[in-house]
């Protein structure tokens, strides 16, 4: 009974060895993969809106989030002209990201994205992210 506990606990401890080995040692491309596929089953809201900035970029698939950080909607004055309103409790996440260019270098760049905060979950919201930008586009023109 003591061998089986033992062979047990040598196996355990292999399997964390080769655990952290992979994520020490293992290609940056596999680990990105990795973190981004949990990112995602946990909903994450930063992973959320890089994936849909994502289908914009040149080298999609090269994409990896670096920060965010949440910042409260300060509304423009053009966009209380046009009547664009954000429900209660909207929020802006503002992300970097990095992303291959047409070089095949990576490029650091940042955006945002709209999200609605519903019964404590995060919801993204397409359309107010792509007004917002739109409105934003104007002001920077007629400024």
């Amino acid at each position: 009974m003591k061998k089986l506990i033992l062979a047990g606990l040598v196996c355990f401890g292999v399997a964390c060895l080769v655990s952290i080995l992979f994520l020490i040692l293992g290609p940056e491309e596999r680990i990105n993969n990795f973190k981004e596929k949990w990112r995602r089953s946990s909903n994450d809201p930063a992973q959320i809106c890089l994936d849909y900035i994502r289908k914009d970029l040149q080298d999609p698939d090269s994409a990896r989030l670096v920060s965010y950080e949440w910042k409260d909607i300060v509304q423009t004055e053009y966009e209380k002209r046009i009547g664009l309103n954000y429900s209660e409790g909207a929020r802006e996440i503002h992300i970097i990201y990095k992303a291959k260019n047409i070089y095949g270098d990576y490029v650091r760049d940042e955006d945002f994205c709209v999200m609605n905060r519903t019964k404590g979950a995060d919801i993204f919201s397409e359309g107010n992210t792509s007004r917002r930008k739109e409105s934003l586009k104007k002001m920077e023109i007629t400024n």
